[in-house]
């Protein structure tokens, strides 16, 4: 049929030469590389990544030490009256409150150096331009007891780590977000490879994926951690409750207790038959 044909040519690359007019099909010749240009094609491929990962670095240090003056310059305290954490029903752990009334919490490497902030404005959740945030968290941990050894928890958002907190009293680090959780994770199990990791998942079961359970799965996969989810009712799931700090708000600290106590007293069993183990061995 030559509509066929017609329709097949027409599918064809084509080449013009716009003075002329002159049109013409393309057609690929093959060219193989000599294993020189293939190794300089290399050598510029490494080049420009190492160029590239040099700027960036650069990048995530000239905005650490913005987002450092930027922390030092906010006098205010964040209490537990902010309007932020009033309505999630926690303390405010190490946060500032900025002169617009914004919450502000420090993202900082394993050795405590400021990376980057996260503000919690009226209008949404903001991180500092051209910082970095993969592997960067807020740990609360008033206490000081973090420590290699100790059990370290990992919550998504600020509020779930309070809560968190609030009901067992162990640190817990915010990593800001369910993509973070993996970073951060492998951040604190460099830093304390003896300490036992545990994530504190978002359970995002009204999606069609569950992000939250998913994201923590990876990042305990890792780590050889544990991921705990928090589970609710039938009337709750109506409701789109989905993390820790949801069930602090609808059943209180003592479910969020009650949702963590078996695990948690499985993991201090373990650290300290660790500990008498390490003690007879002496």
């Amino acid at each position: 049929m030559e509509p066929t044909k017609d329709i097949l040519t027409a599918t064809l690359p084509v080449i013009q030469n716009h003075k002329t007019g002159l049109k013409a099909n393309w057609k690929a010749e093959g060219h193989t590389l000599t294993d020189q240009q293939k190794t300089e094609l290399k050598a510029q491929a490494a080049q420009t990544r190492l160029e590239r990962e040099k700027a960036i670095k650069e990048q995530y240090t000239n905005a650490a030490a913005l987002s450092k003056e930027k922390w030092d310059g906010i006098i205010k305290s964040a209490n537990k009256q902010h309007p932020y954490l009033s309505k999630k029903g926690v303390l405010g752990y190490g946060l500032k409150e900025d002169k617009f009334g914004n919450l502000v919490i420090p993202g900082k490497d394993t050795e405590g150096n400021i990376r980057t902030l996260q503000t919690i404005s009226p209008s949404g959740k903001f991180f500092e331009k051209n910082a970095q945030k993969a592997g960067t968290f807020h740990i609360i941990d008033p206490e000081n007891k973090l420590k290699n050894g100790s059990p370290i928890l990992i919550a998504e958002g600020y509020a779930t780590a309070a809560s968190v907190h609030m009901a067992t009293g162990y640190p817990v680090a915010s990593a800001f977000d369910a993509s973070n959780l993996e970073p951060v994770a492998k951040a604190l199990h460099e830093k304390y490879p003896q300490s036992k990791i545990m994530l504190m998942a978002d359970n995002d079961y009204h999606l069609m994926e569950n992000v939250g359970v998913k994201k923590a799965e990876a990042a305990a996969k890792g780590v050889d951690g544990i991921v705990l989810i928090p589970k609710f009712s039938e009337q709750e799931r109506s409701q789109k409750l989905t993390d820790f700090n949801d069930l602090h708000k609808s059943r209180g600290l003592d479910a969020v207790k009650e949702q963590l106590s078996g695990i948690l007293k499985t993991t201090k069993k373990n650290i300290q038959n660790k500990s008498l183990a390490s003690a007879m061995a002496m």
